[in-house]
């Protein structure tokens, strides 16, 4: 039986296409990717949130404990106890204490936005980290505080264990030393 010079004319360009749309998939994902940062690189990137997205994320953490530090690009003083939080994550995620982060700067701000990605990136802030996207005037009203630096300490049973604000830095002990002195007895509590 003999070839067809159908079959010998598309074989040919039938495998050109099949390579030709591969070739083509492939450029595309590379270049779809190419914009996405690496899986570490994540962290880094503040997730827009609102006051409710946030109460929701904080009710997941049940049964464990949650510290979330609220700052700002512009506070000196958060800056500088940020690496305190980052170093609690490390030592105790493995007990049970989750750390999360919120940046209270607009997430509108490109700016703040660029530099808050690199502060965190700098401090290998490799947990949750959040920015507020609601008015000034909603967050303060609903969470209670005028500005950062402020830390919220949550029990294993979601319930608000503590709110730091920078009025309790007394006798010298900030908000983080304080903070690390209550620790021990949340992380041995039962769920």
């Amino acid at each position: 039986m003999g070839t067809r010079t159908a079959d010998v004319i598309l074989a040919p360009t039938f495998f050109t296409g099949v390579v030709g749309l591969a070739t083509w998939l492939l450029a595309m994902t590379a270049t779809s990717f190419a914009d996405e940062p690496a899986p570490a690189e994540r962290f880094y990137i503040p997730k827009p949130v609102s006051i409710d997205e946030l109460k929701k994320f904080i009710g997941e953490q049940k049964g464990k404990v949650l510290i979330i530090d609220l700052w700002s690009d512009s506070c000196t003083i958060c800056k500088e106890e940020f690496p305190r939080l980052v170093k609690l994550h490390e030592k105790h995620a493995k007990e049970g204490l989750v750390a999360a982060s919120l940046c209270l700067d607009r997430p509108t701000n490109e700016k703040a936005m660029k530099s808050a990605r690199q502060f965190l990136k700098e401090q290998k802030a490799q947990f949750a980290n959040f920015v507020i996207n609601e008015e000034p005037a909603v967050w303060q009203e609903r969470l209670g505080v005028d500005g950062p630096p402020v830390v919220f300490v949550f029990g294993r049973d979601g319930k608000l264990v503590q709110k730091y604000h920078p009025i309790d830095n007394d006798e010298g002990n900030t908000i983080y030393d304080k903070l690390e002195k209550l620790l021990p007895d949340l992380l041995k509590a039962k769920p």
